[in-house]
């Protein structure tokens, strides 16, 4: 395929655990789109947040969801939308 993948393995994993032990919890996410897509129609959730310049949107979705939307040809992206702590 030559491209990056849209969710890397770990997160992959993760969701997968997740559809099977609680599949309806709503995960928040940013989801960055290829050149020319829209959010509007493609993401499964209301965006919460548009991010013009690097064109990302972000919400929330279920692990389904989200394996699901990373199939798509126009999604560039789908990464956690957390805190990140730096270790000390």
């Amino acid at each position: 395929r030559g491209m990056r993948e849209p969710l890397d393995q770990g997160l992959r994993e993760l969701l997968q655990r997740l559809v099977a032990e609680d599949p309806g919890r709503r995960v928040p996410f940013i989801v960055t789109l290829r050149t020319g897509a829209r959010a509007a129609g493609l993401v499964p959730f209301r965006v919460e947040q548009e991010f013009e310049v690097i064109r990302a949107v972000s919400g929330t979705m279920t692990p389904a969801e989200a394996l699901a939307l990373s199939e798509h040809k126009d999604i560039e992206r789908i990464e956690y939308d957390g805190q990140v702590h730096a270790l000390a």
